[in-house]
């Protein structure tokens, strides 16, 4: 009964931060600029502006008016000028919240694609916990959360049904989030849905980002998205001052760069 709760919790948060789901929050605010807020909503808004913050802008959710607004992936998915590319408002002050009411100044759409599973992830595993519930594995696509010691894999990103690494968790509570340009493009993989903010442009330097830490998937969720489209520099310096954060990165040319991993996990192969 307890696990089937877990189902229904996310159920309800999908229809507040749904883009995709015409009775869903986010949906509607996308379409009609305006919605009344709710708790999941208010607090997935604190959090991305927390992260928009510390990832110095690389993680943006007004990336809407681009990803929605221009692509509309998963919908009628199309490849948008130059032109377009270059009006496209990506503003994350253009979200204003007032009593409770969030409204969207022209131009800006919402995009929570990079967080909502982690989030989605975190208040499941929160759930669970006060149910006493202190085994198991929440996976949602690439975001997992390991209740105790589990074993999971990481996809290789150049051979669909091959695995990249095999890891055994360490910890109690381990948040796992990837991020790939291999799986969500429109037409070539070039035009992918991991979208630089400052530039409006895809990530190129990386194919595969997968981030561990402590029982935080919605941190991880958008740092994985947020380094998906950094520069190699900045990436490295970023992760330098996240020492409780372990990563795994695949470069395009194949090459992995690692670290922070002993702590947390087990590298099987």
């Amino acid at each position: 009964k307890q696990i089937q709760e877990g189902f229904r919790l996310l159920k309800e948060i999908e229809l507040s931060l749904s883009s995709y789901d015409k009775k869903a929050k986010v949906y509607k605010l996308n379409h009609q600029e305006k919605v009344m807020s709710d708790k999941y909503l208010t607090e997935i808004l604190e959090k991305s502006r927390d992260i928009y913050n510390e990832s110095s802008g690389y993680f943006d959710i007004s990336i809407g008016s681009v990803t929605k607004g221009l692509y509309h992936f998963g919908e009628n998915e199309q490849v948008p000028s130059q032109k377009e590319l270059d009006s496209a408002r990506v503003e994350l002050k253009g979200i204003v919240e007032n009593n409770g009411t969030i409204r969207l100044e022209k131009g800006i759409k919402l995009d929570l694609g990079g967080i909502g599973k982690g989030y989605g992830v975190d208040k499941v595993a929160q759930y669970y916990a006060e149910q006493n519930i202190t085994k198991g594995k929440i996976s949602l696509s690439g975001d997992i959360r390991c209740l105790d010691i589990c074993n999971f894999s990481i996809q290789n990103p150049f051979e669909e049904n091959s695995t990249l690494m095999t890891l055994k968790s360490k910890i109690s509570n381990l948040s796992i989030s990837t991020s790939g340009t291999y799986r969500r493009y429109i037409k070539e993989k070039k035009y992918h849905h991991l979208i630089d903010p400052k530039t409006k442009k895809q990530g190129r330097v990386f194919v595969s980002v997968t981030l561990l830490t402590h029982a935080d998937n919605s941190k991880i969720d958008a740092l994985a998205t947020a380094i998906s489209v950094m520069n190699e520099k900045d990436a490295l310096f970023f992760l330098l001052r996240q020492p409780s954060i372990a990563y795994i990165l695949v470069k395009q040319n194949g090459e992995r760069l690692r670290g922070n991993l002993e702590k947390l996990v087990k590298i099987y192969k």
